[in-house]
Parts: structure tokens; sequence; C-alpha cells
């Protein structure tokens, strides 16, 4: 039996009957109400995605990269979405490993997290058009993307941290 549960005040979702899983969330949870309670406008905490559906979404938007027929602007909305992906992983990755305030100072926002993975990470060339990667560099910089500092991690393409 499933016991799968969302939390109506945090959004995570999770296997209630599961003891590891209810610490995570315990600990998410905290987290989550924290950053919401000192950004009160529309910079909410990302939505927790599960891993199964974050290789659905990346295998959806790799399709639509690779097939021709699409237009630049679907498929920068299917780079965006593989990078949301990446950008919450990486996030995540770090959140486990520090306090919250540590985690916001030392992980980039999502535009700059954007930016630095075009210009830095060669399997982002490969896998964008030189069409789609200048449209996403404008969209960055029209979000005040700023890369200073942003080291990537040699363990994993899509963990990335501020120095």
């Amino acid at each position: 039996m499933n016991n799968t549960v969302t939390c109506i005040d945090c959004g995570c979702t999770y296997v209630q009957s599961h003891p590891g899983e209810r610490i995570v969330h315990g600990y998410r949870h905290k987290k989550i109400l924290s950053y919401n309670a000192y950004h009160a406008d529309d910079n909410k905490w990302p939505t927790y995605i599960f891993f199964e559906i974050r290789e659905e979404i990346v295998k959806r938007a790799s399709r639509i990269l690779r097939t021709d027929d699409k237009s630049a602007r679907e498929k920068e909305k299917a780079a965006l979405e593989i990078f949301r992906v990446w950008w919450l992983t990486s996030f995540e990755s770090l959140l486990f490993s520090a306090s919250l305030s540590r985690t916001l100072e030392t992980h980039p926002d999502f535009p700059s997290y954007v930016l630095s993975a075009i210009e830095n990470q060669n399997h982002v060339q490969e896998i964008l058009t030189r069409e789609v990667r200048e449209r996403l560099i404008v969209w960055a910089n029209r979000k005040h993307a700023n890369t200073q500092g942003i080291r990537w991690n040699s363990l994993g393409e899509v963990l990335a941290r501020k120095k």
C-alpha cells in the first residue's frame, strides 16, 4: 500500500509509512517554511519533484530539443525545464549538507545557474543549438544573472556552488 502524501504546508511529497522519508520531510519542511517566511513575494521555494518525474521531464524536453520541427521558443522552454530539474538537484544536494542561510549564500539563483551552465559546461553546448543558447543568454541577462564566483562540482555536471 502506498502511503504517499503531500504536505499542505510545504508542498513536499513523501511516503508517510517510511521513517527515513518522514525524517527528510521534517528537515525540508522546517527549511522551506523558514525560507518562505523571508520571501513573501513570489520567490517561493521550488516545488519538490520526484526523481522519476524529473527523469521524465528531462526525457520529454530532450526529445523536443532534438526535433527539427519545433520552434525556437518551444526549444527554449524545453531547455529551461531541463535546467530547472538540474538546478533543483544542485540546490537540494547542497541543502542537505548546509544550513539554509549557507545554502542560499552558496548556491546560484536559477538565471545565474542557467547562464553559467551555458558558458562553462561542455555537455550543455552539445545539447543546445546556437539559437537556443543565445535566447537563453538573453533570458538570463534580463533576469540579472550573475555568474561571478560560480564553480561546478566535478562529481556531477549539474552541481554548482558560489565561492
